[in-house]
């Protein structure tokens, strides 16, 4: 596991990444973290009970963990974004269960080996370095740079962009990656433009020329397309008040035949049948106790 007395190796093109100069000091203090935690050679691992084999560059952990290392102002949310952005810019690749995950920091020995340098290191390449050997992970495997990645998105991404409407000085990249954490083999593509449509014609969307309209990253980090449109905010009133009328009429119903129940077993067939033909409530009364009369 990692070694606390130890180091890392923080290569000075790092600056220059958009890993680095891209993000927040929050992301930056949480990058620095897992340099720290990755193993430092191959080890056993054991957590709660199981026991894992990391080889250098990898470790076991969890949000919680990560947040303790991390120290004062970094919250789980802050966590789970900087690893979809870290994956996304091919710095780690990540294994998640629902009892811990497995972080693999990419082109560990490159970055971080014995090989490389001097003295023994703690943990292993630095962000944004990575597009100089290794696989990229398998939520961007089809780029083949960073640089690529910046330029090049998924077929199913690019409907959703195009569909979107309002899209100037809105981030891509932030939409894209919003993308790969909550839609891509999660929802279906069709399900999500179908939102978007039905969305466009709401009353919040077209008021002051869409100026209400979510920025597309906040639309998908939300799960929007979950929300009703006005159509269906229609539709769903509609059902509700035909299931309140549909209700009431039953009970108006129950309360006559419970009136008139007496009167309906005792009176004459002929009778009844020829007051059923101009009162509704009274013919589904006696076809619910007396339905011979009305044969």
């Amino acid at each position: 596991m990692a070694d606390k007395n130890g180091w890392v190796k923080l290569h000075t093109s790092l600056a220059d990444k958009a890993i680095w100069k891209d993000s927040d000091s929050k992301q930056r203090d949480i990058l620095i973290t897992l340099l720290m935690m990755a193993n430092w050679k191959e080890s056993q691992w054991i957590w709660k009970g199981e026991k894992y084999i990391c080889k250098p560059g990898q470790f076991i952990t969890s949000l919680p963990s990560i947040q303790k290392r991390c120290g004062k102002g970094v919250s789980i949310k802050n966590i789970r974004t900087a690893l979809v952005r870290f994956e996304v810019l091919g710095f780690l690749a990540g294994e998640s269960t629902n009892r811990n995950r497995k972080i693999t920091i990419v082109n560990w020995d490159t970055y971080q080996s014995l090989k490389a340098g001097t003295g023994r290191p703690n943990g292993r390449q630095t962000a944004g370095n990575r597009q100089a050997t290794g696989r990229l992970p398998a939520a961007i495997e089809d780029s083949k740079t960073i640089r690529q990645l910046t330029t090049s998105y998924e077929k199913a991404f690019e409907l959703i962009w195009k569909a979107y409407p309002n899209r100037k000085n809105q981030s891509k990249r932030k939409a894209y990656e919003a993308y790969l954490k909550y839609i891509k083999n999660r929802v279906p593509i069709k399900d999500v433009l179908d939102a978007i449509e039905k969305q466009k014609k709401s009353k919040p969307w077209k008021k002051d020329d869409g100026e209400f309209i979510p920025h597309c990253a906040t639309w998908i980090n939300g799960c929007m397309w979950e929300s009703e449109s006005d159509e269906d905010e229609v539709r769903r009133k509609k059902e509700e008040r035909q299931q309140r009328d549909s209700a009431e009429a039953a009970r108006k119903q129950d309360d006559f035949l419970n009136e008139h129940r007496e009167y309906i077993l005792d009176a004459k067939p002929e009778v009844l049948r020829k007051r059923c033909e101009r009162d509704y409530y009274l013919r589904d009364a006696v076809n619910r106790i007396r339905p011979e009369v009305l044969k």
